[in-house]
């Protein structure tokens, strides 16, 4: 059950671990160079180990999954471990999951409002949600990056934020490895040589230069929600929130 993937604690956070990390896997992933993705967004509960990663889509909104915990992000973060001068901490105001979610992974997406808008800078940039790109194709190379294990089992999470690159395969392909993934929600990605790991869900999958999804969890292939799909509500959502007090 996919439910399996999931810490039962009340910031859940998925499970999603490697047994064999291979030279491909995040796990053995590059690190990028410092600030190079200035829309990535470190999210936690206050526990730093308690962790995912999200996109900055808006000054004040951080796109993430809604598994994830939604208590404090941090922008502009290379290595979570020190304090960076270029670090912007943000305490989450307003956590508002999508409203068909029920701790499957149909609509694992969520929006972070933030208490106080981030401000940009050479460290710190938003991604704004633009128009939808379609499904991605099967065979596709995209990337994803984030600060989850490093090599294996539950291993140590990652300091700085690294990424990797993973092929996108077919919906047979990954209905056969992931009998709940059979809804068209969800993009595959990755193989047993390549993949996600602890800490990485939430993060942004890159396909080009499109926002294609968002890290779910899951090993050969891994699985991401489909962003393409959640567009209008991201927009209509951002214009009519506001902070919760």
């Amino acid at each position: 059950e996919w439910i399996s993937y999931l810490c039962e604690t009340t910031t859940l956070v998925h499970n999603t671990l490697l047994s064999h990390p291979e030279a491909g896997d995040i796990i053995n992933g590059r690190p990028v160079k410092p600030h190079s993705k200035r829309y990535m967004a470190f999210v936690y509960s206050g526990d730093k180990n308690v962790r995912c990663g999200g996109i900055l889509i808006r000054e004040d909104y951080v796109l993430t999954a809604a598994h994830c915990p939604n208590k404090r992000v941090i922008l502009g973060a290379h290595d979570v471990t020190l304090r960076e001068k270029s670090m912007q901490y943000r305490d989450v105001c307003n956590a508002i999951p999508h409203p068909g979610y029920n701790g499957t992974i149909m609509h694992d997406i969520m929006l972070l409002k933030l208490e106080k808008k981030v401000l940009k800078n050479k460290y710190i940039n938003t991604w704004p949600i633009g128009a939808s790109s379609g499904k991605v194709k099967p065979g596709i190379i995209c990337s994803v990056a984030g600060w989850g294990e490093t090599n294996g089992y539950n291993s140590e999470l990652s300091p700085v934020l690294r990424e990797v690159n993973l092929t996108v395969v077919s919906n047979e392909a990954c209905s056969a490895a992931h009998p709940t993934a059979r809804d068209k929600n969800v993009i595959c990605a990755g193989t047993k040589n390549e993949s996600t790991g602890k800490g990485d869900s939430g993060g942004p999958l890159f396909c080009g230069q499109k926002l294609s999804g968002i890290v779910l969890g899951g090993k050969n292939p891994s699985l991401f929600t489909d962003v393409s799909l959640y567009r209008g509500w991201i927009k209509s959502t951002m214009k009519k929130k506001k902070c919760k007090h």
